[in-house]
């Protein structure tokens, strides 16, 4: 029995156009984001979803409310679909981050008072296995965070994509099937909505 979850990157912030890192802190979508919102619920309307899933965070729940009204279905709120906790380093820029701790990348991004990636990863897949569990054979729509979703595809691709190697657009959707106990990825960052090129996974 197959289970397709729908991978969705909130829409745009403020933040994410001025490239701070956002992690944990609450920032709302800006007008943009509120577009990108429409634009991919609109596409998500072909989709026969039985259920919507979001971080507690109001830039991804404000995403996926848009999708679930299009499906008479409320927003089920999960707080282990947020975002990496990046510490000190949220609401700070690269340059920011750079002269503010220069030998950060040297040290292995410790000392910062961040999330590590493994304890990411555990709470990202036992969240996502949860929700495939409760709806097997069924689709469903899950909408986080760009950091969240690349730790899922690191996972479940064996460090093939994911992490340091794929970046995931606004409002991009990542499709994932569960059968049995094992993942596999349909694709990855499709912004068709948007008027780009989906990106799929071979």
């Amino acid at each position: 029995m197959k289970t397709r979850i729908l991978l969705i990157r909130h829409g745009e912030t403020d933040w994410n156009s001025q490239r701070r890192i956002q992690g944990h802190t609450d920032i709302p979508l800006n007008h943009i984001g509120l577009q990108q919102a429409r634009q991919v619920a609109n596409r998500m309307r072909q989709e026969a979803i039985s259920a919507c899933y979001s971080s507690d965070l109001q830039r991804a729940r404000n995403t996926a409310e848009h999708i679930a009204k299009h499906h008479g279905l409320g927003v089920k709120i999960n707080e282990r679909l947020r975002e990496r906790y990046y510490g000190q380093l949220e609401g700070m820029t690269k340059d920011e981050i750079d002269q503010m701790f220069p030998d950060y990348q040297a040290r292995n991004h410790a000392n910062v008072g961040q999330e590590t990636l493994e304890h990411v990863r555990l709470r990202a897949m036992q969240a996502l296995a949860e929700i495939a569990e409760r709806h097997r054979g069924q689709s469903v729509a899950v909408v986080s965070h760009g950091g969240w979703i690349n730790a899922v595809l690191f996972m479940i691709s064996e460090g093939k994509a994911g992490t340091g190697i794929t970046h995931l657009e606004n409002t991009s959707i990542t499709t994932l099937i569960r059968e049995g106990q094992l993942w596999k990825i349909e694709t990855i960052g499709d912004v068709l909505h948007l008027g780009e090129d989906a990106s799929i996974l071979s």
